[in-house]
């Protein structure tokens, strides 16, 4: 099951996706396989703590993290911090509400 949101007003627009899987995947092949999509499509891929991030041609952020039976994205976000913010508090708000 997956949600999405769009934050923001154009042309800053962003969006928040945040997965629910039904069993919880191995957090190893699920940060590998987002890692070679982010890889494959943006600059200054790295890992920061748990976080998963990367940046597109226009300098817009990308994140990923994982919690539990939880996925969320960060998509196109102008400010790194704005993104990580919102990244860490769907992964706490969804997993502490289980949906």
């Amino acid at each position: 099951m997956a949600y999405s949101a769009k934050y923001g007003v154009a042309p800053a627009v962003s969006k928040l996706v945040i997965v629910k899987f039904e069993k919880a995947p191995s957090p190893a092949a699920l940060d590998e396989n987002v890692l070679a999509v982010f890889n494959e499509y943006l600059k200054d891929v790295r890992r920061e703590g748990k976080t998963l991030e990367g940046k597109n041609q226009a300098g817009r952020w990308f994140l990923f993290g994982h919690k539990g039976l939880f996925a969320a994205l960060v998509l196109s976000e102008p400010d790194r911090k704005a993104a990580q913010i919102r990244l860490d508090l769907a992964l706490t708000l969804a997993s502490r509400q289980g949906h």
